[in-house]
């Protein structure tokens, strides 16, 4: 919301350019680096509530995976989880960028 009130998008505005265009061509790429930012920040604490939550009612999936392996001491497996979810997260971003 920072970004609407900066210099630049008034000057847009002035020029005549429609606020969706704006809105999609300047604002949004300008904001999404910290969006991105944030829920790369919070994929930790994703994984770990869903490792709780797939321990207690015994749901079958990456967090009851991952407290298993801890369990077992494979230690390969949680560093490739860890390496998946920086990867996922490296493709998203590049796909965001690369969209624009």
């Amino acid at each position: 919301m920072e970004e609407i009130n900066k210099d630049y998008v008034v000057a847009l505005e002035s020029k005549g350019i429609s606020s969706s265009k704006i809105m999609l061509f300047h604002i949004l790429p300008n904001s999404l680096l910290t969006i991105i930012t944030m829920f790369g920040m919070s994929i930790g604490s994703i994984l770990g509530g869903t490792t709780i939550i797939e321990t207690i009612f015994e749901y079958r999936g990456l967090g009851k995976m991952a407290a298993d392996a801890i369990t077992n001491r494979d230690y390969f497996f949680n560093a490739r989880l860890c390496n998946m979810d920086s990867y996922n997260l490296c493709c998203y971003k590049s796909s965001c960028w690369y969209s624009l």
